[in-house]
C-alpha cells in the first residue's frame, strides 16, 4: 500500500511542491499550448513542394507537402530564368524561395514562402534524389515516367 501512495504522491508534486487540480490540468494546458506552437514553428518552416522537371521544363511530377498549394506558374517563372540562375542553388522569386538540385537531366525544384536553412532544403533534395536513383537503378526522364507511382510515393 505504501507504493501506491508514493505513486500518487509523485503525480501531484512539481518541482517540489503539491498543486491542485485545477493547477495541474492549467500547467497541462499550457504545455500542449506550447507543444502546438513548436509544432506550426516547425511546420512553417517546411518546403511547401517538390516538382521534378524535365530538361525541356515539362513538369514531370508535382508534389505538395503541405496543406498551402503552390501553383505550376512558380516552374514558369523558373524555367525563363534558368539561363541566367541554372548554377544558383537558391533562388529567391517575387513570392517563393526555390532550391534546387540538377541529377541526371532532372532538376528537384522546391519551394517555399517562409525563410529556412537552404542547406536543410538542398540536403532533402539530395537525399530524394539519391533515393530515387538507388530505388530505380538510375535517374533519367523515362525512368521517372515509368514508374511514375513510386516516385510519387517515395518523394515525400
Amino acid at each position: 500500500m505504501k507504493a501506491q501512495s508514493e505513486e500518487l504522491f509523485v503525480c501531484f508534486h512539481v518541482n517540489g511542491r503539491s498543486i491542485g487540480e485545477k493547477e495541474q490540468s492549467f500547467t497541462i494546458r499550457s504545455e500542449k499550448r506550447e507543444e502546438r506552437r513548436e509544432r506550426e514553428q516547425y511546420r512553417s518552416s517546411m518546403l511547401q513542394c517538390i516538382f521534378l522537371l524535365s530538361d525541356s521544363g515539362e513538369v514531370m511530377l508535382e508534389k505538395q507537402l503541405t496543406g498551402h498549394r503552390v501553383d505550376r506558374s512558380i516552374c514558369a517563372w523558373f524555367w525563363d530564368q534558368a539561363d541566367s540562375l541554372k548554377s544558383l542553388p537558391v533562388i529567391a522569386s517575387p513570392t517563393h524561395y526555390l532550391f534546387q538540385i540538377v541529377r541526371d537531366g532532372i532538376t528537384f525544384l522546391a519551394c517555399t514562402q517562409v525563410e529556412m536553412p537552404p542547406l536543410m532544403a538542398i540536403e532533402f533534395l539530395c537525399r530524394v534524389a539519391d533515393v530515387l536513383s538507388d530505388y530505380l537503378g538510375g535517374l533519367n526522364e523515362d525512368l521517372v515516367k515509368d514508374n511514375f507511382i513510386i516516385v510519387y510515393e517515395a518523394d515525400y
